[in-house]
């Protein structure tokens, strides 16, 4: 990857960053107490916007593999978007927020395996009762996998979302990165000294993935964005700014 390359991408991270926290503040966006899907929605979309300020400090720094462990983490909380404002917007917003008490449930059973821990699950300990009564409450929610808040596995929901390709490629892909298997571990690898059977390693800011997870970084911000506009039904100026930007972006990266 060359400075050039490297100049531009950061240019676009950044505008972008700075365009979604600018549209997130707009005063036209009103959210009714009791609306849990639009709600839930923003705060995803405040979580996507968090990951990609994380990511964009990675890549300026030069790790593009831990760049790409948190665009895996972005493009989760995208398909969890698209697929519970693609349909039954009430029913999917509320199992999502219920299976809190599902996770509360399984953090105090860790407790309880661990009594030596106990300092570490005070507070949790002391909230037993409140806990199973909760769980009780929905737990007949989650009846087809109580591993998964949606009750299907989040490649079908990827599917479903129409992020197939993404989750297929990008997310397998990062999730071997994120995993430290040998494609991850290979990465500080230098060189092999055969001669005197040696491995050099290296360690530190490179330039790999820096690319990789700097354009999917790009594209889940985007198109989290792009629905953020849309369901909020933001001033058409908005999508305009956002549609020259991809392009802008699509030609910069052909050109170079």
């Amino acid at each position: 990857m060359s400075k050039n390359q490297y100049k531009t991408l950061t240019r676009h991270l950044k505008w972008l960053d700075k365009f979604v926290y600018q549209i997130m503040v707009d005063p036209s966006i009103k959210i009714a107490k009791n609306n849990y899907s639009l709600t839930l929605f923003y705060l995803q979309i405040v979580k996507l916007h968090t990951s990609f300020g994380g990511s964009i400090e990675l890549i300026k720094k030069g790790y593009g593999v831990d760049a790409m462990i948190i665009v895996r983490s972005m493009l989760n909380n995208l398909i969890n978007c698209k697929w519970i404002m693609s349909s039954k917007q009430k029913t999917k917003a509320k199992n999502f927020i219920k299976y809190n008490f599902v996770l509360r449930k399984r953090f105090l059973d860790i407790a309880k395996e661990y009594p030596k821990q106990k300092s570490h699950f005070l507070k949790i300990l002391t909230e037993e009762k409140e806990i199973i009564s909760s769980y009780k409450k929905v737990e007949e929610l989650f009846t087809k996998d109580i591993n998964k808040w949606s009750g299907i596995s989040i490649k079908r929901m990827a599917k479903e979302a129409n992020l197939g390709w993404d989750y297929d490629f990008i997310y397998n892909l990062a999730s071997s990165l994120e995993h430290s298997d040998i494609t991850s571990l290979n990465q500080h690898i230098e060189s092999i000294d055969d001669a005197n059977k040696l491995f050099r390693f290296k360690g530190g800011p490179s330039t790999s993935y820096i690319m990789e997870s700097g354009i999917a970084a790009i594209k889940y911000m985007g198109e989290g964005t792009e629905l953020f506009i849309k369901v909020f039904k933001l001033n058409k100026t908005h999508k305009n700014k956002l549609l020259k930007f991809a392009r802008r972006v699509s030609k910069t990266l052909k050109k170079d």
